[in-house]
């Protein structure tokens, strides 16, 4: 960057003042967070706070410093040979499962990037996708958010984002709301306004703050596809079962845990759900 002063005609200023003079002309003298590596910290952050305090300016009020990203364990670099762009990223998995897997890690520690971790990331995610799918396929009957149910919820996901932005704290009391809502649609007793509740944590919580639940989750060919696969198998365990030929039913159950497909049987019937532990 080049800048015509009055002195020498053009002048080349330092990367500590073009982050200032950027910054201040961009965001103002005085501005929430100022983010970067961790590596920035010293000298190139601290002599933009001298610059900027220099000129009594206040500058940043919060810094965030977030860790490296490695491949597979190793740095990634261009010359390793083992460096990916976003765009090549989101060829094989879709952005959401890719925001899911950086926000499942805390900005300060270091974030192995893999194929087996980005799937993994997929298969939890669409395990939250599935417990608000299920709540907005339920009529609540006009119900409105009420703010009577699953608040707790809403604190402790706000304790977590307020300890020092811990976005994996915040997912896990996602998953800790999905359990107790899969445990109260399953035993088909919810009010309305339950359900509306909680479909509006999920939504607010999971959507507008971490933006790994979008305002639609409509199933994908695929997925309707394993849903009826699934559909027959269940019917099938259960012949099985009623014939007394434990062996076979057994057997459907090992086979799919393997894969990482969970039965749950309940009072009312068979349930299934996707797991991470594939």
């Amino acid at each position: 960057m080049r800048w015509r002063d009055p002195f020498s005609g053009w002048g080349y200023p330092g990367w500590h003042t073009e982050c200032v003079v950027m910054s201040s002309r961009y965001l103002g003298e005085e501005f929430d967070i100022h983010g970067g590596g961790m590596d920035l910290k010293f000298p190139h952050h601290e002599c933009e706070i001298a610059q900027a305090r220099g000129l009594e300016k206040p500058f940043a009020r919060n810094w965030m410093h977030t860790n490296m990203l490695t491949i597979e364990g190793q740095k990634m670099s261009k010359s390793s040979g083992n460096f990916v762009t976003l765009f090549d990223v989101f060829k094989k998995y879709d952005p959401l499962t890719v925001r899911y897997f950086i926000a499942a890690s805390h900005y300060r520690s270091l974030v192995d990037f893999s194929e087996s971790a980005l799937t993994s990331a997929g298969i939890s995610m669409k395990r939250l996708h599935q417990t608000v799918r299920n709540l907005r396929e339920i009529k609540a009957d006009g119900a409105k958010p009420s703010g009577k149910y699953f608040e707790e919820f809403r604190k402790r996901f706000c304790q977590a984002m307020d300890d020092d932005f811990s976005t994996p704290q915040a997912i896990a009391v996602l998953f800790d709301l999905s359990r107790d809502v899969n445990k109260l649609l399953s035993e088909k007793r919810a009010e309305p306004e339950a359900i509306v509740d909680a479909e509006h944590l999920f939504s607010s919580l999971g959507g507008d703050v971490l933006g790994i639940i979008p305002e639609s989750l409509e199933a994908s060919q695929s997925e309707l596809q394993i849903k009826n696969v699934m559909e027959v198998l269940v019917e099938l365990r259960e012949y099985f079962r009623e014939n007394k030929d434990f062996a076979s039913a057994d057997l459907i159950r090992e086979r799919l845990q393997k894969i990482g497909i969970e039965f749950k049987d309940l009072p009312e019937g068979t349930t299934w759900e996707v797991t991470d532990n594939n």
